[in-house]
């Protein structure tokens, strides 16, 4: 009976192995990432589970194993190999164990597995953010390098060379939705690969293959056999059993990174599958060693595995095809092919080829030669990919005022290819705003005096594809420049109710939609007049701000008399004079954020909050966080639907939007819209929460419409729960220090802190959304734990938690 296994990832090449085996095949694949001709040529069966979310791939297996069991799971894939671990453990099927594969996988706990047994030394650290990041620098005194704990394909990988780069790089690091980080020194020397085989615990070494570096920490090619003497072999054979048996590997092949450095050989990383960037085929050239058919083949005891590993027969290189970002137009290849050469040239016109910052951006194709040994390989590599001409036209996305959380934009656009330009609305940026703004993601910032036609003339001029506003009060300048522009727009017709908080609700009411009861007042007596007919709570705010700046809780006349005074020709926190004061009758319920994307009318919702609030120094509703809700439920779609309403109401038909509301006893209610990116960087928490932010989908809506159009009507999945918890400082003063921060960050659910004061800054009370001094994120896949632990952060939170001076 053919042996039924489970591939939890896989290329083609993968499954045709498997199947050639004579195994039945059944791919576990994340939707739309794997080929469905290949899997429906070479398996029985595809389970679709997102191999990501380690939970919902244990799961997945663990139904397909019911139904009818399979007698092991393998993953060729870097995402899959800690959940296969997990199900041929549970079902005693045999293999490496979780704990070897969690701490190859964890390049944090390896550091500390090498470090605790004395091997391969090298300094590092985990840090949580810029203030722990410029610490280790500043200790290290040299240059480093940062990294994600459990990545691979050179993602997010960067070198810095002091402290000053620590800000630039965290801020990189934060719009990927990252919120811990591996740094260690930089490693000088000759970087080599180790293709290795284990099989009952002893290890073979295959190949030791040569690596050429690209643009950053990316690969632009590899070959093999490496081009180093002997001695500098054994050394690297050596260190890399000792490394396998240090973390007990037992089977299958693994990949291990090494530095040659003038103080002996360095791990930089290992993992339990076979290389990527086609290594094992190089490998199965030069030496006849099938890699991918023996991961299979030896464990299910298919194959007698050989450790006496011939000499290579030949050389093998890959180098990579490159071209300029932006949007291919024309593509040429060498004809005929060069002896000895193996083209595979994907781009074609319409590709649309990213700046290059980690393997999946390398979209061009790539060249296979082979040699009487690596040198000859690697100059027919060379001389192919000189023939290869591909060319290219720049692509422009033009964002306005780029502040907040919006400043995370500019790196998701350009890692899709485009250049980003940025329109400043006024000659000054706010106060509020003027540190998150990131200059060096743009090719120009074009600053708007008032002159529409003018500004107009100076965006055409970059042959921009989209335009879209960053913060709140860009909404209305960004609605006229894309309108004049022809591009993708909200139009500005409604571009005052979108900005102007009173005429936002009486459009809305105007529409159909139940709102609150309201007035516009420009000076006391009308204002007074209404309270009398309203009586009870209201809410006093500027016509517009942002966050929670200039908002007051009355409940007698007095108190609206006292802040309709305070309000009344004051400056907001965006810089706009207060000419008149909006009151609202104050709506009992929750209240609810909901967050979407829009695209041609059509409405995704990308995450949905539930906030919490607190009384404290003196201010009743203080913002204390949120957490993230299941995109359905009964509240879930009262307030989903009333938010649809509300857009189309306000004409918001493309782009992001964050939608304020309240759950009366009456039902929903709009508190207001922002038709812009949410801000309090929730797309940190959401993006590992989820997988996907507002952000990622606000780039798709404009860049990569399709794809948003073939996923609109879906909605998203928790992977982990998440709340945000707001720190409330009871005094003001200078910061010394946080004495509690480690039992903070000890928590299961930690996840992150945006520091909004850090050590030797001023603090204040928190009374808004702009004096709080921290926020934290939690995130875990047990609800309860994510509840416990947001209560614990309340009770640490007050005066032992701030030392001040």
């Amino acid at each position: 009976m053919a042996p039924r296994i489970a591939l939890l990832g896989g290329r083609p090449n993968v499954l045709k192995s498997a199947s050639d085996l004579g195994c039945e095949v059944v791919l576990m694949h994340t939707p739309g990432a794997y080929d469905p001709a290949a899997a429906a040529q070479w398996c029985s069966e595809v389970v679709e589970t997102r191999l990501s979310d380690e939970d919902g791939s244990v799961a997945a297996g663990r139904e397909l194993f019911a139904r009818q069991p399979v007698v092991r799971f393998f993953s060729p894939s870097e995402l899959g190999l800690v959940a296969a671990a997990r199900l041929n453990e549970e079902f005693g099927l045999g293999g490496n164990s979780v704990r070897t594969v969690r701490l190859l996988k964890d390049k944090s706990a390896m550091r500390r597995h090498l470090a605790e047994v004395g091997m391969s030394p090298v300094r590092f650290r985990v840090v949580h953010g810029e203030a722990e990041l410029v610490a280790f620098l500043t200790e290290l005194a040299g240059p480093a390098v940062i990294k994600p704990l459990d990545y691979g394909g050179s993602a997010l990988v960067y070198r810095l060379d002091g402290p000053a780069e620590a800000g630039e790089i965290w801020r990189q690091v934060e719009a990927a939705g990252r919120t811990r980080m591996l740094v260690e020194e930089f490693l000088v020397g000759l970087e080599v690969s180790v293709e290795a085989f284990s099989d009952n615990g002893v290890h073979t070494v295959v190949a030791v293959t040569d690596k050429l570096l690209g643009a950053g920490f990316v690969e632009a090619g590899h070959s093999v056999p490496a081009r180093i003497d002997e001695r500098t072999r054994r050394e690297i054979a050596e260190l890399t059993a000792q490394l396998l048996d240090a973390v007990g590997l037992v089977e299958g092949p693994s990949h291990t990174e090494i530095m040659i450095t003038d103080k002996g050989p360095r791990i930089i990383e290992s993992h339990n599958r076979a290389g990527g960037d086609s290594i094992p085929e190089l490998v199965r050239r030069a030496y006849g060693v099938d890699l991918v058919r023996s991961a299979v083949a030896v464990p299910l005891g298919l194959e007698a595995w050989t450790p006496e590993v011939p000499a290579a027969t030949a050389g093998a290189a890959i180098r990579f095809v490159s071209a300029e970002p932006g949007v291919v137009t024309g593509v040429e290849v060498p004809d005929p092919v060069p002896e000895g050469v193996v083209l595979d040239v994907k781009a074609r016109p319409g590709t649309v080829v990213p700046p290059v910052t980690w393997s999946v951006d390398r979209v061009c194709g790539h060249v296979i030669a082979v040699g009487a040994d690596a040198a000859e390989a690697v100059d027919r590599c060379e001389k192919a990919l000189a023939g290869i001409k591909i060319t290219t036209r720049a692509r422009t996305v033009v964002m306005v005022d780029a502040f907040a959380s919006a400043r995370c934009l500019a790196p998701l656009f350009r890692a899709q290819g485009y250049d980003c330009v940025h329109v400043q609305s006024t000659p000054e940026i706010p106060a509020a705003y003027e540190r998150s703004f990131q200059p060096g993601d743009f090719i120009a910032n074009i600053i708007h005096e008032g002159d529409i036609d003018r500004t107009v003339a100076a965006i055409a001029a970059h042959r921009p594809t989209a335009l879209l506003p960053g913060i709140e009060r860009a909404v209305v300048l960004a609605d006229t420049l894309s309108e004049q522009l022809g591009l993708l727009t909200n139009g500005t017709a409604l571009s005052t109710a979108r900005r102007d908080k009173y005429r936002m609700i009486e459009t809305v009411k105007e529409a159909g939609v139940p709102g609150p009861d309201q007035i516009l007042a420009g000076d006391p007596d009308t204002l007074l007049r209404w309270y009398e007919k309203v009586q009870g709570r209201v809410v006093l705010k500027p016509v517009s701000s942002a966050g929670s700046d200039g908002v007051y809780f009355c409940d007698d006349a007095d108190e609206v008399r006292k802040a309709f005074n305070v309000l009344i020709g004051s400056t907001s926190a965006l810089g706009q004079d207060n000419h008149a004061v909006l009151a609202q009758e104050y709506l009992v319920g929750s209240e609810y954020i909901v967050n979407t994307v829009s695209l041609e009318g059509r409405h995704y919702v990308t995450d949905i909050w539930k906030m919490h609030h607190l009384t404290a120094n003196g201010v009743p509703d203080v913002a204390a966080g949120a957490e993230l809700m299941l995109r359905r439920g009964v509240e879930q779609d009262q307030l989903v639907e009333h938010t649809v309403q509300v857009l189309d109401a306000l004409g918001v038909r493309n782009g992001p939007a964050h939608t304020e509301l309240k759950l009366t006893a009456d039902g929903p209610r709009l508190v207001e819209t922002g038709a812009r990116v949410c801000g309090a960087d929730v797309h940190v928490p959401v993006k590992a929460a989820i997988g996907e932010s507002q952000l990622d989908w606000t780039v798709d809506a404009y860049v990569n419409p399709d794809r948003f159009l073939e996923r609109w009507e879906s909605g998203y999945e928790l992977a982990r729960h998440a709340r945000v918890v707001n720190m409330v400082s009871p005094a003001e003063g200078r910061l010394v220090s946080y004495p509690r921060m480690s039992e903070l960050q000890a928590l299961d659910s930690f996840h992150d802190i945006l520091f909004r004061v850090h050590p030797g800054g001023e603090i204040f009370r928190s009374i808004d959304d702009w004096t709080f001094p921290l926020r934290v994120y939690l995130l875990h896949e047990v609800a309860s734990t994510v509840a416990r632990d947001a209560l614990t952060t309340r009770y640490l939170d007050g005066e032992g938690f701030y030392e001040i001076a």
